[in-house]
């Protein structure tokens, strides 16, 4: 579900009647303040439709990203806030005759993002985040993070958004309650306490067995409530030596 939206359009299009197709030669496209910038060819428009555009964003303020975020999401950001800008730069190409008909490639940045909660002491900061995507993938890194004078870093990669097969790492130190957005939020869950960690990780998550993750990781004062649980977890505190099989 798509919360409400307030479009703007500004177009430099032509059509030709002859040959079915629309060339997109400068248009603007603003989404609840994100504008986007679009060019390229659809060919084909009343028969087999192929298109081949661009898609583009300049420093985009990471706040007004988030306002894109489905209702179930967005209220899940509430005791957040975000700052950082955003950009990126993608190719899509549509042709309703292949297999899949719809291919996507591009990268993106975050700069300087950081992040604060009501409630909680300290300001989780990271310098920059790339990203690399394709059709069902995904590449981040985590560069120069920060979290209460605490450096923290990573990487992660993603096949098969379905199924999904990861692999990444992770050093530094977190506080649990800043990865409240990232939790399912069917049963309302609140995730506190302090995590120190130096792991690598690879498998498919939906596949516990298949996952080799080795590293030393340490949770102090942790809790956990969520609905869905018969139980809530009011403490947990753990040192974990953790290898590949």
């Amino acid at each position: 579900k798509l919360p409400p939206m307030t479009v703007a359009l500004d177009y430099d299009a032509q059509y030709d009647l002859n040959q079915g197709s629309l060339s997109l030669n400068d248009v603007k496209l603003g989404l609840n303040g994100v504008v986007l910038a679009i060019t390229g060819q659809i060919s084909n428009l009343t028969k087999s439709m192929a298109a081949d555009v661009r898609i583009k964003a300049d420093r985009v303020n990471t706040a007004d990203l988030i306002k894109l975020l489905p209702p179930d999401k967005l209220a899940a950001m509430a005791d957040f806030t975000i700052k950082g800008d955003f950009g990126f730069d993608a190719s899509v190409a549509y042709d309703s005759l292949a297999i899949p008909a719809l291919k996507y490639s591009g990268s993106a940045v975050i700069n300087d993002f950081a992040m604060t909660r009501k409630g909680l002491d300290g300001e989780l900061k990271i310098r920059r985040i790339p990203l690399e995507f394709a059709l069902d993938k995904l590449k981040l890194a985590i560069e120069d993070g920060q979290y209460a004078s605490q450096p923290f870093g990573g990487n992660l990669e993603i096949d098969k958004f379905a199924d999904p097969d990861i692999k990444g790492a992770f050093n530094g130190n977190l506080d649990l309650a800043f990865l409240q957005p990232f939790l399912p939020q069917a049963g309302k869950p609140e995730l506190k306490g302090k995590a120190s960690a130096d792991l690598t990780f690879a498998g498919r998550p939906k596949d516990a067995a298949s996952m080799n993750v080795a590293g030393q990781l340490t949770v102090s004062d942790a809790s956990f409530t969520d609905s869905l649980l018969p139980e809530p977890i009011t403490k947990f505190d753990a040192v974990m030596a953790l290898k590949k099989d």
